[in-house]
């Protein structure tokens, strides 16, 4: 799902874990701001449905756009990977 290093896995593992045995530490109104490194389509999904969050990503992620861009800059897209697809809204 992410980068290929042992820090990488462990520093995703981190998330994992609250996600499966702590959830209640991820409420919907905290907002988690995550790092650059590469946490995969199907992590963030599954971090999605317990609270907010905001990633910078790589320039080498696609996103593909699918509305307008509205008032502030931003606008909804698609992300996908390991056979998941969600919806995102970005900044342009």
């Amino acid at each position: 799902m992410g980068a290929g290093t042992d820090k990488t896995a462990s520093g995703q593992r981190l998330l994992d874990a609250p996600m499966k045995d702590f959830p209640h530490v991820l409420w919907e109104d905290q907002a988690w701001l995550l790092d650059r490194l590469w946490h995969g389509v199907p992590r963030l999904k599954a971090l999605a449905q317990l609270t907010h969050w905001a990633i910078r990503i790589k320039s080498d992620i696609t996103l593909d756009k699918i509305s307008e861009i509205y008032p502030g800059h931003s606008y909804l897209a698609e992300i996908s990977g390991d056979g998941v697809t969600m919806t995102v809204r970005t900044t342009a």
